[in-house]
């Protein structure tokens, strides 16, 4: 694509970056984003694309009653492992990692797949993680779920925030991923994987070499192919975002208190999402 003058690209995290909850608990984009895109929509040297932890079938949940307000937006999904156009609900062709594995998280992440267990593979140990909403326990789910997994196998966690105090202290080698439907195991490998922490026990998983600055480097390819005469303007809340902020000459935004130890003239701070919006304006 050509670029017009004075181009801007500006590349958002979502989920407590555009968004925050209404006093009922749900999550909504907050209505200062929707005047802002409003507004983007009508400049032709503004684009915006997003960039996200979450996979494409939570990004579209989230979005729904509100999709309209992203306009021609493209997402990177997954930490930057997917790009996908939510104007003509098609997945793009990716630059960063292959067609195989680009085709398994697809399959995985883009369709409605919920996964039922993990396994972190080191060197010495193998500890599962049970994702517990269809059982009290993990002995209740290896009985629901027998004819697929093998209970002496693996080393179980159910405590989310335990499991990642031990992934972060562990150099892992593989991962694997499980979903039981019907007696029918669904499974895929990623090794070498690349994982990112971000706040409260939150971790993402990724192909290696693939965070969210992989997803930005591959956003700015798609839209424009090059960042000559682009400024570029980015923003984000929590320790995934960090790989984002890769050029002192971006315009780096932090939005919110989680990331409290970064303090130098590289970086714009914000206390929430209406504020980014308001800077954000100002500079359309």
């Amino acid at each position: 694509m050509t670029k017009p003058e004075n181009s801007k690209l500006i590349v958002l995290d979502i989920d407590n970056t555009i968004n925050t909850k209404n006093l009922n608990g749900e999550i909504q984009l907050v209505k200062e984003f929707i005047d802002l895109h409003t507004k983007i929509d009508l400049k032709k040297n503004i684009k915006i694309a997003y960039n996200t932890t979450r996979g494409i079938s939570r990004v579209l949940e989230m979005l729904k009653g509100e999709q309209e307000y992203f306009g021609n937006g493209v997402i990177s999904a997954l930490n930057g492992s997917l790009i996908y156009d939510l104007k003509g609900m098609q997945q793009l062709e990716g630059y960063t990692i292959s067609n195989d594995i680009r085709k398994m998280l697809s399959e995985w992440f883009i369709k409605n797949t919920d996964i039922t267990f993990m396994a972190f593979y080191t060197n010495n140990d193998i500890y599962g993680h049970v994702y517990l909403k269809d059982a009290n326990n993990v002995d209740e789910f290896y009985k629901l779920h027998e004819s697929s997994f093998n209970h002496e196998k693996y080393r179980c966690i159910s405590d989310p925030k335990i499991f990642a105090s031990w992934i972060e202290q562990k150099d892992i080698n593989m991962i694997e991923f499980k979903t039981a439907d019907e007696n029918k195991t669904n499974e895929f490998l990623i090794n070498n994987p690349n994982i990112n922490f971000s706040f409260d026990g939150h971790f993402y998983i990724n192909p290696k070499g693939i965070n969210k600055g992989s997803g930005l480097r591959d956003l700015i390819r798609f839209i424009y192919r090059d960042e000559t005469n682009l400024d570029i303007i980015v923003a984000g809340d929590s320790k995934t975002d960090l790989a984002m902020f890769l050029d002192s000459n971006y315009m780096n935004i932090i939005v919110g208190e989680r990331l409290p130890e970064i303090r130098n003239e590289n970086y714009t701070k914000v206390k929430d999402p209406k504020e980014l919006c308001s800077i954000l304006s100002s500079l359309l």
